[in-house]
């Protein structure tokens, strides 16, 4: 049995990967079909699988009732 341990901190540093990996530039995820729930490359270094983001349902329940209120009482 073999364990592989990916450094995902120096793939989501890599300058040959991402223009200016060091800016937070979420426009670079923009306008592309990429899985939030962690199931492609691109968003390793957030986070993938049994190690995600523990309050992702969460925060996909609270952006519905936030944009469902604000739906409700618009003018």
């Amino acid at each position: 049995m073999s364990r592989v341990i990916i450094n995902s901190w120096a793939i989501g540093r890599d300058p040959q990967t991402w223009t200016d990996p060091e800016k937070f530039m979420p426009e670079r995820f923009m306008g592309k079909d990429i899985d939030v729930r962690g199931r492609d490359f691109q968003l390793l270094p957030f986070g993938s699988g049994r190690r995600g983001c523990p309050g992702l349902s969460l925060g996909y329940l609270v952006v519905r009732l936030v944009v469902a209120q604000l739906v409700h009482c618009f003018d």
